[in-house]
């Protein structure tokens, strides 16, 4: 009859071990998944604030005086019928 005792402590106490280490593991699954998902909202966030400035960009170059005005300034074109200007002495 003693021995039916030890035994079933020593059941018990294995399956305690199991439970235990089941649920360290499960909980340290939990906080690697929680990481991940705060990198993934993180990304998530940056991606949509590149996405809004693409579509301001897109908007922007949409607008004809706009890209008329960035051609003149950025890259020095004019319309046919303008005559253009350098100042050479750097000022």
């Amino acid at each position: 009859m003693a021995k039916k005792h030890v035994f079933l402590k020593l059941i018990v106490l294995l399956l305690l071990v199991y439970f235990i280490s089941t649920l360290v593991t499960a909980q340290v699954q939990i906080n690697n998944k929680r990481e991940q998902l705060q990198q993934i909202e993180e990304t998530c966030e940056e991606q949509l604030v590149a996405n809004k400035e693409l579509e301001r960009q897109i908007l922007l170059y949409q607008d004809e005086e706009y890209v008329q005005r960035a051609a003149r300034e950025e890259l020095g074109y004019g319309t046919a019928d303008e005559k253009l200007y350098i100042d050479s002495s750097g000022n």
